[in-house]
């Protein structure tokens, strides 16, 4: 069960740097959203890992894990990852936005 204390919505600004466009998809430990990228000037997705929701684990060393995974990788198919980054109880994984349709299809 996700338990939430901060809002997480369209408009919210995280980092005073992304706000929140919308829900691309959810999962048993956080969310992932479309933003825009007030400094690049340009969408991303946003991994957003709540600080409840993983008992006994920081969702903080995840992200840095993953990112420590995928920064060195080059390949078309995947994802461009930027390091992550905490506002609050929100542990964020910026990443390049895939456009095209749905993963599962």
């Amino acid at each position: 069960m996700i338990v939430m204390t901060r809002l997480v919505a369209p408009e919210l600004r995280i980092a005073d740097r992304y706000t929140l466009v919308e829900k691309l998809g959810c999962g048993g430990q956080g969310e992932v959203w479309r933003a825009y990228d007030e400094q690049e000037l340009e969408s991303v997705a946003l991994k957003i890992l709540f600080s409840s929701v993983i008992p006994g684990s920081d969702p903080w060393v995840a992200l840095q894990r993953e990112y420590e995974v995928v920064r060195g990788l080059d390949h078309p198919l995947i994802l461009k990852t930027y390091p992550p980054l905490c506002d609050g109880e929100l542990a964020v994984l910026p990443m390049k936005l895939a456009t095209g349709g749905d993963l599962r299809a």
